[in-house]
């Protein structure tokens, strides 16, 4: 038996395939961190936002509680 015989009539022949798979290193390098900088960019605001509501809400409740003492 040859490689140009398929044990298959009709069949694929052995030996033909080729895979060539360009080299996109780069590109995957730049795109994975252009990804965690934007994570990282959205996490900033959301703790430096969360925090500001946190000392909004800390002081609407202390003029609260200084304008109706009893409360």
């Amino acid at each position: 038996m040859h490689l140009t015989d398929s044990t298959i009539s009709g069949g694929p022949i052995g030996g033909q395939t080729n895979v060539n798979v360009r080299n996109e290193h780069f590109s995957y390098i730049v795109t994975w961190l252009a990804i965690q900088l934007y994570c990282v960019i959205i996490a900033q605001h959301l703790l430096i936002y969360s925090l500001i509501g946190l000392h909004v809400i800390i002081y609407a409740t202390n003029v609260c509680h200084t304008l109706s003492p009893g409360l």
